[in-house]
């Protein structure tokens, strides 16, 4: 039988060892050492950034960041961007991520008139950053917003390394744009602070011991459609807005990382000879188009869940190319298979 004692022994013990499993779930001793902010949107003095005591959240306030584009500020186009390179000092054996964001802001967005928010964040060893989703206002709107991102820790989050200090840039773009080639009555205004006080961006943290850390990382690549029928692939949606492209959603996920555990091969961007239409290839000579270097990573053999990938061209004409997974639409639209690229999620 087991006595009053033993048993008080017992649950304090399974209390202690619970208590004990928790108290890894994040390493203690986490703080910022330094943070600088350049860029139009957040001039000096006019962007402060918090962590929480636990390491958990951070907070990132704006004052002066608006951008407006139309009638009142004779311009077409208004983008302002707001960079902030935050050091961390951590724990040996540790690695972060972000896995969810919210920002808010204000949009006065007319007809006729455009309006664009995203963020993205990196790491400063890793080229290619993690976007979460870009909010697009089409006119006409005239409220606060809230745009809440969150993606599963297990997902393919980007992850630090495991060197010290660990630098997180964090990019925060603004657009507003009127969506003719000229100026009319048309206004298109986005405000990320408050006639109140700052408004908030808010991150959360992910950690996770290094030899828990997934071995990739991902990043979407997006679809634009060009004025003359092309198409236009980019891990940058802006870099499609600016130009006035119609937004076709994001095509696929590839890699931002070589990781030779899971098979990859490198894919790289190719501008055609229209100065504006963007492909993927294989052949870093983009069969004589003009090569932009690597956009990312694909696996080059299928694995379970995995599809195809492929570059198309149109039976009648050459220089309309598109890349995607669905062979068969695609091909009875006019386009033959042009190469397979690899295998992607």
């Amino acid at each position: 039988m087991v006595s009053a004692y033993q048993f008080i022994v017992f649950i304090l013990i399974a209390l202690f060892s619970i208590t004990s499993a928790h108290a890894v779930d994040q390493p203690q001793g986490v703080y910022l050492k330094s943070v600088q902010n350049s860029g139009s949107g957040c001039p000096t003095g006019s962007a402060s950034t918090v962590l929480s005591p636990d390491a958990k959240s951070l907070s990132i306030l704006f004052d002066q960041f608006q951008v407006e584009a139309g009638q009142a500020s004779r311009l077409l186009n208004d983008k302002k961007g707001c960079s902030i390179h935050l050091d961390f000092e951590i724990p040996k054996g540790w690695s972060m991520a972000l896995f969810s964001a919210d920002y808010r802001g204000f949009a006065d967005i007319e007809k006729g008139t455009m309006g664009v928010h995203q963020v993205t964040y990196r790491f400063s060893e890793q080229q290619k950053p993690f976007q979460f989703s870009a909010k697009i206002f089409q006119g006409p709107y005239h409220s606060d917003y809230l745009i809440q991102n969150a993606v599963p820790i297990d997902s393919n989050l980007s992850w630090s390394s495991c060197k010290n200090p660990v630098n997180l840039i964090i990019d925060t773009d603004v657009m507003a744009r009127v969506l003719g080639r000229n100026i009319g009555n048309q206004n298109a205004l986005m405000i990320l602070d408050s006639l109140d006080g700052s408004i908030e961006q808010k991150f959360k943290v992910a950690w996770k011991r290094c030899d828990e850390v997934p071995s990739k990382s991902m990043t979407a690549v997006h679809q634009f459609t060009t004025q003359t029928g092309g198409a236009l692939y980019t891990t940058d949606v802006g870099e499609g807005l600016m130009r006035r492209l119609r937004y076709g959603g994001v095509a696929f996920q590839i890699h931002t990382s070589l990781q030779s555990d899971v098979g990859l091969i490198p894919i790289y961007q190719c501008l055609l000879r229209d100065g504006i239409s963007k492909t993927i290839s294989q052949n870093n000579t983009c069969q004589g188009q003009r090569p932009l270097g690597v956009l990312g990573y694909i696996a080059k053999r299928q694995v379970n869940g995995s599809k195809a990938l492929y570059r198309f061209t149109h039976t009648r004409n050459a220089a309309l190319q598109l890349v995607g997974t669905d062979l068969e639409s695609t091909v009875r639209s006019g386009y033959q298979v042009a190469e397979l690229l690899g295998y992607v999620q």
